[in-house]
């Protein structure tokens, strides 16, 4: 079944002839019981016999010679523009830059900076222990365990919780799920 949008799609090869029997047949017979379609097809029947009907135009004499002079100066204009189009762009470029390096001095401002502040990793290895004794090896914070090897380890702040060897979730579970004791 053929349907307006396909009937307009096809239709220059319609009227063409470039269609193959049964599908000029399908268009023919859609265009014959759609009334949109019908009054499509013979505007542009009456429009195309109007034009076919005119007189032939003939060029007058030296067309073909001011043809390629127009021609030519188009495609000069256009590669005029092509340069002068990448060259302004280039200027453009340079001159923000040259701008953007005189001001910078100009609109930088030092933010002002804030006294350090040294501390110590928080300890919590005792609150994760399995029945509330010593903590266990699996427990005790990775400084602890690294200087237990011999390791030389440098304090900054927060590198026990970050580098546990358990997950913290997992810990934190464990922890809620002990009873009640009076140092909590």
């Amino acid at each position: 079944m053929v349907d307006c949008q396909q009937f307009l799609a096809e239709y220059s090869a319609l009227r063409d002839g470039d269609l193959p029997p049964q599908r000029m047949i399908e268009l023919e017979v859609h265009r014959d019981e759609c009334e949109g379609c019908a009054h499509y097809d013979r505007v542009v029947s009456l429009g195309t016999g109007v034009l076919r009907e005119l007189p032939a135009i003939e060029a007058g004499e030296g067309f073909s010679a001011r043809l390629m002079d127009r021609i030519e100066d188009v495609d000069r204009e256009m590669a005029w523009d092509r340069r002068t189009r990448a060259s302004l762009a280039g200027t453009v470029s340079v001159a923000a830059l040259i701008a953007a390096a005189v001001w910078s001095p100009l609109v930088r401002h030092d933010a002002p900076s804030l006294p350090s502040i040294a501390a110590q990793p928080p300890r919590l290895e005792g609150r994760f222990s399995d029945d509330g004794a010593a903590p266990s090896a699996r427990d005790r914070g990775l400084t602890a365990q690294l200087s237990d090897l011999g390791v030389p380890v440098v304090d900054t702040p927060y590198r026990d919780l970050a580098f546990r060897q358990t997950s913290l979730a997992a810990s934190l579970a464990a922890y809620a799920a002990q009873p009640p004791s009076a140092g909590r």
